[in-house]
């Protein structure tokens, strides 16, 4: 699991399945997914954090998973 600095809450708005504006504030894990998923929407991926040079190098104060 790469370590990626996320604020620990957020407020977001937002349209709801009846159009109407919401804003909602979101906290913790929830609110690190979200951003995540924005970084996506910026066209932000995995592949563009990553060492192009190194790809499969064991970063410091990473886990292994699997």
């Amino acid at each position: 699991v790469r370590k990626t600095q996320r604020y620990e809450s957020i407020k977001v708005s937002y349209l709801d399945q009846d159009f109407k504006k919401k804003i909602k504030t979101f906290k913790g894990y929830t609110a690190q997914i979200i951003q995540h998923e924005l970084d996506h929407f910026d066209g932000v991926l995995y592949y563009d954090h990553i060492n192009k040079l190194e790809p499969f190098k064991k970063l410091p104060n990473s886990i292994s998973i699997g």
